[in-house]
């Protein structure tokens, strides 16, 4: 691992890390990411030797190159595996049972809409599965009313219309943790990447996390 220390004529220091079979192209790139400035406006010069793109960086010597120490790379390995990883681990757990309740409650809400709207009468039948895949026909003498889990196993009776308020209430507060819980994703994977990249592992950079 290399890092580069580029200057430009107004004194403004950028710093690099690439890989010594990297070439002057692949530096311009990399400089340009972090200025803003377009690849091809960029020259790289070392008093008034201008080096060309296909140039390998361990066959020039530019302005400051140094090798990252064996330790400080074994604490980035240490850092991605023993927290980025953990935490990504965690994150992607919560986010999916926040999934499987969103869906559960839409499901809900979907049956609730059947009841108000597509079955006649105010009782109707149906079958109830009573273990091991066995069915006994029941009837339900008044669909006015609808018992909820609402957590830990606590059932409120609601009426449709009071019932169809809170599933969309608990969509609505499920969505906005999973959008939270989506952004922490996002981040910590987004650190990972730049460890992977100071390190600069690229097989490990394209296998390592999916976007």
């Amino acid at each position: 691992m290399l890092e580069i220390t580029c200057n430009d004529r107004l004194g403004k220091k950028v710093r690099v890390k690439c890989n010594p079979d990297d070439t002057i192209g692949d530096l311009k790139k990399l400089i340009a990411a972090q200025t803003g400035t377009r690849y091809d406006k960029i020259v790289l010069k070392k008093w008034y030797t201008i080096y060309k793109d296909n140039i390998k960086l361990s066959d020039c010597p530019l302005s400051l190159l140094t090798k990252m120490s064996k330790a400080s790379a074994d604490k980035i390995e240490e850092f991605i595996n023993d927290k980025l990883k953990e935490d990504l681990k965690y994150y992607e757990q919560h986010l999916k049972q926040l999934s499987e309740e969103t869906i559960e409650y839409t499901q809900l809400k979907n049956q609730i809409n059947t009841l108000k709207n597509d079955l006649p009468g105010k009782s109707f039948k149906t079958q109830v599965d009573i273990g091991s895949n066995f069915f006994m026909q029941a009837k339900v003498p008044s669909k006015d009313k609808i018992l909820v889990n609402v957590g830990l196993n606590v059932f409120i009776e609601f009426t449709l219309e009071e019932a169809e308020k809170y599933v969309q209430m608990k969509i609505n507060i499920l969505e906005k943790q999973s959008d939270v819980v989506r952004d922490e994703v996002c981040k910590i994977k987004a650190n990972i990447k730049l460890c992977l990249l100071a390190l600069g592992d690229k097989t490990r950079l394209i296998k390592g996390v999916e976007s």
